[in-house]
This record gives structure tokens, sequence and C-alpha cells, in this order.
């Protein structure tokens, strides 16, 4: 055979072979990549105590509980959530009053021991009430009525700077959690009665309710309720009434795996769910008494949050939030479950 016709072949060869291994080098490339991204989860060096939810004895049944097709193939962000150990630190009379003096209040407070909510501290003034306890500041303000007729808010985007700027003037800023709105509502005085309305334009009060945030999760309580910061201001900006629920001191514990949207909907199906809060649609009618009875429901969606409860838990983890409708005899209202997150096997029964 000559050199001319070993180099023919040899040029036949070369050419699908080049193709054939670049094609594998790039299968092995993907699939390493694939590979690669799923690092299996860390196991907790530790079982984190089980949350006990705290049930409202108001809430019976339901009798039937449906649940929406498409939320058992709802894909989690992340397969694992980190969860914090809780430090209750109630703040001291000191404290109590360096943070009363930026509301202008110098005064010493009038103390009131209180079985749930420990010290409480009040100052009251012409201008307005301050009271501060374990876990919560509440202030009503009496506005200046030099500032009725001035209008500072004209849009909804005027709305939230102010607020930020109220927040950091009192000194009320966590570095671990982010305030964000929930909800934004507009009242006019109708006989010196507020009543809600549609449009800013129209108002005279305005009324923001705020949930905090740990890395983009928000805060709920037993009633599966994120409202942990509730202000109401008028048109010129001044701050009428602020609740602010003081958000918990935390240390990381560990990142814990959690179940599968079709495990925790399994749980739901064989009743290990607690319902955490109905609420009555507007002009919904029926009779009620001692009890509300849930005739039915259907959750539609889910999202991941964090439990924060009153009296204040010993940790801080994530459980799913499934929301829907319901029948009750109060009428139609929308309904709140909540489910632990965590896989069982990292949680320690009491």
């Amino acid at each position: 055979m000559s050199l001319t016709e070993i180099s023919a072949i040899a040029k036949k060869i070369f050419v699908p072979a080049t193709v054939v291994l670049i094609i594998g080098m790039l299968i092995l490339l993907v699939v390493y990549r694939f590979t690669s991204s799923r690092k299996p989860i860390p196991r907790p060096e530790a079982k984190i105590q089980t949350i006990t939810f705290i049930k409202s004895p108001i809430f019976q049944g339901p009798a039937a509980l449906n649940i929406d097709e498409k939320l058992s193939k709802t894909k989690l962000e992340s397969k694992d959530k980190l969860a914090y150990s809780i430090k209750i630190n109630p703040p001291s009379q000191n404290q109590a009053q360096i943070l009363a003096a930026n509301f202008g209040f110098t005064a010493e407070p009038k103390i009131i021991e209180d079985k749930n909510l420990g010290q409480v501290f009040q100052w009251d003034n012409p201008t307005g009430t301050l009271k501060i306890d374990n876990s919560k500041l509440t202030y009503i303000n009496k506005p200046s009525k030099n500032n009725q007729n001035r209008t500072n808010i004209n849009s909804k985007e005027d709305i939230m700077p102010i607020i930020d700027q109220m927040l950091e003037r009192y000194n009320l800023q966590n570095p671990n959690f982010t305030p964000s709105e929930n909800d934004v509502r507009f009242y006019k005085y109708t006989n010196g009665v507020p009543q809600k309305i549609e449009e800013l334009v129209d108002s005279d009060l305005i009324n923001v309710t705020m949930s905090f945030k740990l890395k983009d999760l928000p805060l709920v309580d037993q009633n599966a309720s994120s409202d942990s910061i509730i202000v109401t201001i008028d048109r010129s900006g001044q701050i009428t009434l602020l609740s602010y629920r003081f958000p918990p001191s935390i240390e990381p514990l560990n990142n814990y795996p959690l179940i599968s949207i079709s495990d925790a909907i399994t749980e739901i199906k064989s009743g290990k769910y607690t319902v955490a809060d109905l609420k009555p649609e507007f002009g919904s009618k029926g009779e009620g008494g001692d009890t509300i009875q849930i005739q039915s429901a259907n959750l539609e969606n889910v999202s991941t949050v964090y439990y924060f409860s009153q009296p204040t838990p010993l940790n801080l983890q994530p459980v799913y939030l499934f929301t829907g409708r319901s029948q009750t005899s109060l009428g139609k209202a929308t309904i709140r479950v909540l489910v632990p997150a965590i896989a069982r096997e990292f949680l320690a029964v009491p």
C-alpha cells in the first residue's frame, strides 16, 4: 500500500474520530457540571426542637380539605434552610428609656407588671402615648394641627421613603431583618370616623403593614400573620400610630434539609397540620358562636416562611404556609394552614 493510499485512509478516519471525540468531551463536560452543582446537603450536627404550633380553639374542622394538584409539583428554591436559636432579651428600663427618648419622652416611665408581657414601660404626655413591653413597642401620636393642611404625600412612591426615614429616626432598624411592605390602605374622615377608601388623592390617613424578612423569607406569627410593623401616617407624613414587634436576637444553628411540598401535602391529607387563621370575606354572613366550623377548604398556594410566634419560641425555623379558600359557619373565608418544613428525622420530639 502506497503512502498516498495510507494518507487518504487516515484523512477519512481523522475527521469522524475528531467529531466523535468533541461530542464525547461535551457530554462529559455537561455531566460534570450537572453533578458538581448537586452538592450533597451537609447533615446537621444536632436535631432541632419540634415546633409546637399554637392552635386556636375556635377553629373546628374542616370536614373536607382539597388541595390544588399543581401544588404537589411546586419546586423549592432550596432543599435546605438555615435555622436559628433565639435569645430572649426583654428591654431593661434603661434601654426602654433610651428608645423612648427618640420619640421625645424623657421623663421616668410608669412601670406596670404584666403576667404575659413582663414589665411594661409607659409614657404619657399631651402629644401622645408610648408603651414598650418585652416584645413590642406601641406609639400613639397626636399630630400638630399646623401640619394638617400640608400634603407631602401625593403618590404611593412617596410613602415608603417617609416610613424608612421614620424607622431610622426612631432607631428601629435591625441588620438581620429587612422590612418589606405587605399592604397599603387609605382612609378618609367621615363625621370624625376614618372610613376606608380606594384612592390616595382623597385620603386623610395612610395605613401600611410591613413584614420582617430574613434572607427573603417573611416571619409569621401563630396566626400566620406577617404584619410585624403597622404604621399610620397622615398626608403631611406625620405618624399617628406605630405598632412595632421587636425582631428576635438570633444566632445561626444549622442548615436543615426540608421535606418536599408533595410530602407536606401528604401530611396535610393525614391530618398533620394546623389551621392558623380564618379571615371571613367581606359581606360573608353566618352563625357565630364560640367556634367557627370549617365546612370545606381548598388550598391553592404555598410558600416557605419562618415561624415567630408569641410567646417567643426557642428557635426560628422554616415552615410551609398553605393558603386558600374555605366555607365556614360564618360564610366564605380565606384559610391559612401551617406545616413544619424541616425533614422529620431532624426534629427532636419534646
